[in-house]
């Protein structure tokens, strides 16, 4: 597939020639395996479309056209043509740090600002050794790419690398070969899983990024942080400090996913363990290598018995003890040995007492480079890892612990739970939080899914302690939401309650956020309990589903700021945990401009932050990248932390509470619409997200055809899809038009000197640049004469957000930051031909009467165009 050089490409010169060796190879496959005729379709849709963007074409009519023509077979080379080259330009993107957001300043940078501002040094000291950044992964379903293919991308990715380097004629013709078969290789493998993967296996996927990226990643960290600080004249960070920490849902989350039971929990914890004990065995086997040194201290002398190089004894033992650990878990995780035996390692300090001897005698003995070297960075890595590789979070949405509370309540002949008020079910649940006596006993009749959470309980009991991270409700609203988790922590004998983490979500449950953390923190009991801390968790997507990006983007920036000023009241730390997405209509963005536009004072220090599907890959995919998020959400959180944003002054907030009301009533105005989830089950692939077998999870809370019942993520995905990305923008076009109307130099104000409003256009703005509405247009061709007219509408509200956002660019002197993402123009010409093929084929399955072989194939272009386009977007949901 050549590539014509197209001028807005942002691209330098070694950027487009590796897009184009890329592409260039591509076409020869192409050729190979469809013949020429495959190739000359493939060659005359792009063509046209490039025609199309540079002008000397003026409609996709006739694109479209051609593009109806196709059968079933030849419409599968087209979609696998371009969804195979967008993935390939993704490759050469990430190789060449282009749209991989870097930090604005350096660590060193912050720190010198933070002491000009006036922070003294010890202050700035304490916060550094006080970090702590959680990066939470999540199976969330949005990475559509099977990891057979993302493990050759990672190929491609090296090579690519490799050339750069390549110093002779033969070095580069040998990478070209190398290329040309893991291209082929892409080609002749299925792209469409066939399967939906099990909470295991999204576990192991989970783990590989672990094993692949995170533990290789962190020891450099370390360095280069500890560098940064010495160079500010600042104490480095000692072994044990650990600001970076890894946690997962993969395994825990089972709000809305009946295949999470406690049997899988386990399993999952079993992997976990196993792969941790593996990683470390591997780098101990190292270290037995490299250590074959004589001089040692007293203490490992005496321990050694004076025997010939005494590390390599240490070691050996500690190895020959992991090889027994690791051989329980493997035999544990296929049922064949369930009692924890005492030549197990139970506990990390079993691992970590001999390396720090070892650390301490080279020391001494003058060795101080190599225990800096391999073993420090072996300590690191179990200080950060432990023995559990990440912290697994539980999450539960609050009405199923409510089920089994009223099921105990009416056991215990006390009545109907249901019917109490919420002070006397907070009175009753912190009687029972303080007593003695067992709840309940094995003869409460609890139904098939009551008995399910229970027997979670009693899994995560008898489970180590240290594997666990948080227990977070979904949907929570009230304060007796948190104290029945407790309860059942309680009352299944959990040793060392977990975190118990309520879950802000809707419009009116972040309304209510700071009320219910109020009523909490008012019980003595719960005040106690929390020891001073309170982790919170909000959500970015169920919000702006129910009331829109704008309005949801301010109340959780409100409810951040309401929640912090309860703590203060009553003394108690609040910690954020935000659950953010890929997608700008689910919270995804720039990590930095994200952390430095939320509210001031809500960071100090302390972060959790959910890293979901196809984020994962593009951020976590490699070594160098792992590295480098690393190193931004840490110099982004002490930013945030030393020099908070600017506190939003009376007319600020006066502009954003009318626009946000204004927005929410607009938005919900056209989704409550009766004709709203019509239009968007016939005119957008929502329907086949379902088939694409991407997660686990299913697509719908409950069965049902109300958008309350249907989760974020596909219903972002579908619309992301047809190039109107509705959840992105729409309200925002009426509110913003109108402020402008009677705000301008408040706005322009706003534009120029507010973090989060900056972002909240930029991100917009960044929206803006993927929408098209003259694309979405063909997804309505053949959609009742109600429903097309009822599509009109909205690309006319998204023509119309596009026209107040040209003015929004023109308020500022720089214009936004995200304009400069224009390297969307590039990947146009072969995004546009996937939605016209979407299109057409989502036509041809509703209408046409096919053979059983072409429906078949028709469903997999339809399935490989999805893919394509999320592979363009760089979004799904």
């Amino acid at each position: 597939m050549p590539i014509t050089t197209i001028k807005e490409a942002p691209y330098a010169k070694t950027v487009k020639e590796d897009i184009e060796l890329l592409g260039n190879i591509l076409g020869k496959v192409i050729e190979c395996q469809t013949g020429e005729a495959g190739l000359a379709i493939v060659e005359r849709i792009r063509q046209s479309a490039i025609h199309i963007q540079t002008g000397q074409d003026s409609s996709f009519k006739d694109l479209y056209h051609y593009i109806q023509s196709l059968d079933a077979k030849q419409s599968i080379i087209v979609a696998r043509a371009f969804g195979h080259f967008l993935n390939l330009v993704n490759i050469v993107e990430n190789v060449h740090r282009i749209d991989i957001e870097t930090p604005t300043n350096s660590l060193n940078e912050i720190i010198a600002n933070a002491s000009h501002a006036g922070v003294k040094s010890a202050e700035i000291e304490d916060i550094i050794q006080q970090l702590s950044i959680t990066l939470v992964l999540t199976a969330h379903p949005t990475e559509v790419k099977r990891r057979t293919n993302v493990q050759k991308y990672n190929q491609i990715s090296e090579l690519i690398k490799w050339r750069k380097e390549a110093k002779t004629t033969y070095d580069k013709v040998d990478i070209d070969r190398k290329l040309h078969v893991i291209i082929s290789n892409l080609w002749l493998t299925d792209e469409i899983r066939r399967k939906r993967p099990t909470p295991i296996e999204e576990a192991k996927w989970g783990c590989a990024v672990v094993e692949e990226a995170f533990w290789h990643s962190v020891p450099q960290y370390f360095r280069r942080i500890n560098c940064a600080l010495l160079d500010s004249g600042l104490t480095p960070l000692t072994l044990n400090q650990t600001p970076l920490k890894f946690g997962s849902w993969m395994g825990g989350d089972r709000d809305g996913n009946p295949y999470v039971t406690a049997n899988i929990t386990e399993q999952v914890v079993m992997l976990y363990r196993w792969r941790a004990m593996t990683l470390i065995l591997n780098d101990v086997t190292e270290l037995i290598q490299e250590l074959s040194i004589n001089a040692c201290n007293h203490e490992i002398s005496t321990l050694t018995s004076n025997e010939h190089e005494p590390y390599r004894v240490l070691l050996r033992q500690l190895r020959d003890r992991l090889i027994y650990t690791i051989d329980w878990y493997q035999q544990r995780i296929i049922k064949k040995r369930f009692r924890l035996e005492s030549a197990c390692i139970q506990s990390v300090e079993e691992v970590l007492d001999p390396l720090y001897l070892i650390y301490n005698s080279l020391i001494q003995n003058n060795a101080t480079a190599i225990a800096q070297d391999t073993l420090e960075d072996l300590i690191r890595k179990i200080h950060t890892f432990g023995l559990h590789l990440v912290k697994l979070d539980i999450r539960q949405e609050s009405s199923r612990h409510s089920e089994v509370i009223a099921r105990i309540y009416q056991y215990l002949e006390l009545g109907d739970y249901w019917q109490l008020n919420e002070s006397q079910k907070i009175t009753w649940l912190i009687k029972e939080l303080q007593s003695k006596r067992p709840l309940f006993d094995d003869d409460c009749p609890f139904n098939d899914d009551e008995q399910e959470l229970i027997d979670t309980f009693q899994t995560i009991a008898k489970l180590p302690r240290d594997q666990f991270g948080s227990y977070v409700i979904s949907m929570a609203s009230q304060p007796s939401d948190v104290l029945s988790v407790l309860l059942l922590q309680k009352s299944c004998h959990i040793k060392g309650y977990l975190p118990v983490v309520p879950l802000f979500e809707t419009l009116n449950d972040l309304k209510g956020s700071a009320e219910t953390l109020s009523q909490l923190f008012q019980l003595n009991w719960y005040k106690e309990h929390t020891k001073g801390n309170q982790e919170v968790m909000i959500g970015y997507s169920d919000s702006a589903k129910d009331a829109g990006k704008l309005a949801a983007s301010w109340q959780l920036y409100k409810a951040q700021q309401q929640m912090l000023e309860v703590g203060k009241a009553h003394d108690i730390k609040l910690c954020f945990f935000h659950g953010r997405g890929g997608s700008v209509g689910r919270g995804g963005g720039p990590i930095q401009s994200a952390l430095l536009s939320l509210p001031p004072h809500t960071v100090n220090g302390w972060i959790k932050v959910t890293e979901q599907g196809e984020v994962i890959h593009k951020k976590f995919g490699s070594k160098e990248n792992a590295l480098e998020n690393f190193i931004l959400y840490t110099n982004s959180v002490l930013a945030a932390t030393l020099t908070p944003p600017i506190e939003a002054n009376d007319n600020w907030q006066t502009v954003m509470d009318q626009m946000s009301d204004q927005s929410a009533s607009d938005y919900r105005h056209v989704v409550h619409d009766e004709a709203f989830m019509a239009y968007f089950t016939q005119a957008t692939p929502a329907s086949a997200l379902g088939k694409l077998c991407i997660g686990s999870r299913p697509a719908k809370r409950k069965p049902s055809a109300r958008l309350e019942s249907l989760r974020a993520i596909p219903y972002i995905f579908a619309w992301t899809q047809t190039r109107l990305i509705l959840p992105s923008w729409l309200g925002m076009e009426s509110a913003l038009q109108s402020a402008l109307a009677t705000d301008k130099a408040v706005i322009t104000e706003m534009l120029k000197h507010w973090p989060f409003f900056k972002n909240l256009i930029d991100l917009l703005d960044m929206t803006l640049l993927k929408t098209s509405p003259e694309i979405a247009q063909f997804y309505d061709d053949e959609l009742s004469l109600n429903l097309q007219n009822y599509g009109q509408d909205l690309r006319l509200r998204l023509n119309s957000m596009i026209k107040v956002n040209s003015i929004l660019n023109t308020l500022t002197d720089d214009g936004h930051a995200a304009s400069k993402y224009s390297a969307i123009h590039y990947r146009t010409p072969y995004i546009d031909p996937l939605n016209l093929l979407q299109a057409s084929t989502l036509h041809k399955l509703a209408k046409c009467n096919l053979s059983t072989e072409e429906e078949t194939i028709y469903e997999d272009v339809l399935m490989l165009s999805i893919s394509g386009i999320a592979a363009g977007m760089k979004n799904t949901g």
